[in-house]
């Protein structure tokens, strides 16, 4: 069966380019294309579709919102912006139900490899279950102990940005999301960047208080907190000591910089209390 996608834009100029530029693809991907997020939700509500991808700035209902509607209705679906230059707010508030980003103009070959990949992940997660489950995820949840010194830093006027990172990389879902954030299209960055500190560079002090401010790091609950801290101990120590593996090898540091962002899950999966 082919797969189903979607693209929302308020602008047709744009929809019957991408619809030109995507026609090779016709014979694997049933494509719909609409003006407009109301629109799109009555396609979707028609008939469910694997991906949809969207504009941010779109009159009556922007992409955030859209994504959102889609993530509470439609969970199965894979979220993607297709967007020019937004404001700030608008961003942080679409990295919460946003998978994946392209800005505009977007280059289609990269935007054919990504929904490829999308897909082709969508159908490794082919239970229903555990695909709902992953497509609701946000962020990672973060211990609240480090989330309150980190705002209590980002209250600081002075607040460093070193300070800031040292903070950041004890957690990796702090670190999840910043790495997320900083490698979307939106911050236009040219290579893809695996290190935490140079990512809290990147995205800046300013733009970390706003992300503070959108509640884009979430917390552990409470009552998992003690369960779970030796997971977050234990994983740390396993990123790091990855990095330090690869270090002591003489690769290259971006490899060493990969090897510490896969050490955190890979310290989860290697420790007896994770789920």
């Amino acid at each position: 069966m082919n797969k189903r996608i979607l693209f929302v834009d308020d602008d047709p100029m744009v929809l019957s380019g991408l619809e030109r530029s995507l026609r090779a693809m016709r014979k694997e991907w049933e494509m719909q294309f609409v003006l407009g997020g109301r629109e799109a939700l009555e396609a979707m509500a028609h008939a469910p579709f694997d991906v949809v991808i969207s504009d941010m700035r779109m009159p009556g209902m922007d992409g955030a919102e859209l994504l959102e509607r889609v993530k509470q209705q439609f969970s199965r679906t894979v979220r993607m912006v297709l967007s020019g230059q937004s404001d700030r707010d608008t961003i942080f508030r679409s990295t919460k139900p946003t998978h994946q980003y392209f800005s505009k103009p977007c280059d289609v070959e990269e935007l054919k490899q990504k929904l490829v990949r999308a897909l082709a992940l969508r159908d490794v997660l082919d239970n229903p279950r555990l695909m709902q489950w992953v497509s609701q995820v946000e962020t990672v949840p973060s211990l609240p102990s480090l989330c309150q010194s980190l705002r209590c830093l980002l209250e600081l006027p002075a607040a460093s940005i070193d300070s800031v990172a040292d903070i950041v990389v004890q957690d990796m879902g702090m670190t999840a999301k910043l790495l997320q954030l900083v490698n979307s299209a939106f911050l236009g960055v040219a290579e893809r960047e695996s290190d935490p500190r140079r990512a809290a560079s990147v995205v800046g002090i300013e733009n970390l208080r706003a992300l503070v401010s959108h509640d884009l790091f979430s917390e552990l609950p409470a009552p998992l907190v003690k369960k779970l801290h030796g997971l977050w101990t234990h994983s740390r120590a396993t990123a790091a000591l990855a990095q330090a593996i690869v270090r002591a090898e003489g690769l290259p540091e971006t490899v060493a910089q990969d090897a510490f962002s896969t050490g955190w899950p890979a310290g989860c999966r290697t420790n007896c209390c994770c789920p």
